[in-house]
């Protein structure tokens, strides 16, 4: 039977910055979990465990229309917490402003190229997120690294320790890398997407739209996702972390060889994904987003343990 949200549960889940920012984007009205996607370039999994932790506490709720589930804002769970976020409140209009800003200026670009981070800006995120990257893991005790901190994506699989997160980062950077790098080799559209789907996966109807995708084929490529996360793991289940460590930063070195092969239009490019058209560059930048998530999954985890 599940357990009545609390005030504590939800400060609890607000304080993860990933659950904010689909708050954020959720107060506009409701949204599919593609277009939060969309919206946050996070991957599906990531949205949707954060949006069942919401809506365990209250913070959103779910409805259907159709074949997709449409989540809104139930801002009215947020008022126990009112009186400590009025000082704050300056802060959030400037913000809510910002984005208002940004928005119309998207709305002026009429050339069709999207905003990516320049040549030097990605060199600059990937740098400090290498550093943010092995300043972490390096920095936790062998007891921390061995003990369990997140669940597994895949039913019934062993809890991912904090050292797991270390070897999913390096595996996931690969296969980014050999979807740019077919990119850059000419590849075609049709070919870019069905590389990204797991291999035995029965292709859905549409490609490279989370939106059209049906109930049972999100389930579908969330489980066929998991499981290849989860393979991941395992193989390296028993390297130390020495290894997991020099692999990380073999990824990295890699990555950055690539990233110099691609001219600044092929950095703006667009390029199919399983979520929507991003652009090359946005690709490369978003390795540095991707480990921060890990890194505050793992740490929210030690902390409960405290």
């Amino acid at each position: 039977m599940a357990r009545s949200s609390t005030t504590s549960d939800v400060f609890n889940a607000i304080a993860e910055a990933r659950r904010r920012d689909i708050l954020d984007t959720l107060i506009a009205g409701e949204k599919a979990v593609g277009a939060i996607v969309s919206d946050l370039s996070m991957s599906q999994p990531q949205v949707s465990k954060h949006l069942r932790v919401l809506s365990e506490v209250g913070l959103v709720s779910c409805r259907s229309e159709g074949r997709h589930r449409l989540y809104r804002l139930e801002p009215a769970r947020l008022r126990p917490f009112h009186d400590w976020l009025a000082k704050y409140e300056r802060a959030w209009n400037d913000r809510l402003d910002r984005m208002g800003d940004y928005l119309n200026e998207l709305q002026q670009q009429n050339t069709g190229r999207v905003l990516v981070p320049t040549r030097a800006e990605i060199l600059d995120t990937l740098a400090a997120s290498q550093t943010q990257v092995m300043t972490f893991f390096q920095g936790l005790s062998p007891e921390d690294l061995e003990r369990p901190a997140t669940a597994s994506d895949v039913p019934g699989a062993a809890p991912w320790r904090a050292r797991d997160h270390l070897a999913h980062l390096a595996k996931s950077e690969r296969r980014i890398q050999h979807l740019l790098g077919r990119a850059l080799a000419g590849e075609g559209r049709d070919a870019l997407l069905r590389l990204q789907y797991p291999e035995g996966m029965p292709m859905p109807a549409v490609l490279g739209d989370l939106s059209a995708l049906t109930q049972e084929e999100m389930e579908r490529l969330v489980l066929a996702v998991a499981r290849v996360n989860q393979a991941d793991v395992d193989e390296h289940h028993d390297d130390s972390l020495e290894t997991l460590a020099a692999d990380y930063l073999a990824t990295r070195e890699d990555t950055l060889d690539l990233l110099h092969q691609f001219t600044d239009d092929q950095l703006a490019a667009r390029l199919p994904t399983v979520v929507g058209d991003q652009a090359a560059g946005g690709l490369f930048a978003g390795r540095a987003e991707h480990a921060a998530e890990h890194i505050t999954s793992v740490e929210e985890a030690l902390r409960q343990r405290v």
